[in-house]
């Protein structure tokens, strides 16, 4: 596998592929050699469907490796997945996955697109988030979650809890890290 590895970041691709393949043959239990054919297959030969197998080759072998949710995740979403497809196959993952601030992040977000609005603030408030730098997309999270819930509650005619709904977006709370 690392030999494959070396040969692939020295620009003998095909070799490098040629060696994981072998190494997958070799020792099926290793979830890495998955992983790096799977992105490979992605991002280099742009075949997100031959990708999606191999990332669910590397998920049986290591289902708490969160970054293989995420990647998944992206693949899905090139694929057409909608949101409630890729929020389910993320509540599906073990408590380890689930409880990782990008796959809560991840989960809120797509209650906020699906109108979900009071559990994308539950998730958004059950911890303490750490974006890199520069991040903008837990932010807008948090925007979607109270402008929706502001505008369901106006919509309904509770206008003061509507207003503190909007309120809450303007607020930039500590628990989402970098920002402001």
């Amino acid at each position: 596998y690392y030999l494959g590895i070396l040969l692939y970041m020295a620009g003998r691709m095909a070799e490098g592929r040629q060696w994981w393949h072998q190494a997958g043959e070799r020792d099926s239990s290793h979830s890495a050699v998955y992983r790096s054919i799977g992105w490979v297959t992605w991002r280099k030969d742009e075949d997100p469907r031959a990708a999606l197998s191999w990332y669910q080759q590397a998920m049986e072998r290591r289902p708490d490796d969160y970054r293989l949710y995420t990647d998944v995740d992206q693949i899905k979403a090139q694929l057409g997945h909608g949101p409630r497809e890729r929020l389910a196959a993320l509540q599906a993952a073990p408590d380890s996955v689930r409880s990782r601030g990008a796959i809560v992040a991840r989960m809120a977000q797509f209650h906020a697109d699906l109108g979900e609005y009071d559990a994308a603030v539950v998730l958004l408030n059950s911890r303490r988030f750490d974006p890199w730098e520069g991040a903008t997309a837990l932010r807008l999270t948090y925007l979607d979650a109270h402008l929706g819930k502001g505008d369901q509650l106006f919509d309904a005619a509770d206008f003061a809890a509507a207003r503190a709904c909007y309120a809450r977006a303007c607020e930039y709370p500590i628990s989402l890290g970098v920002g402001r």
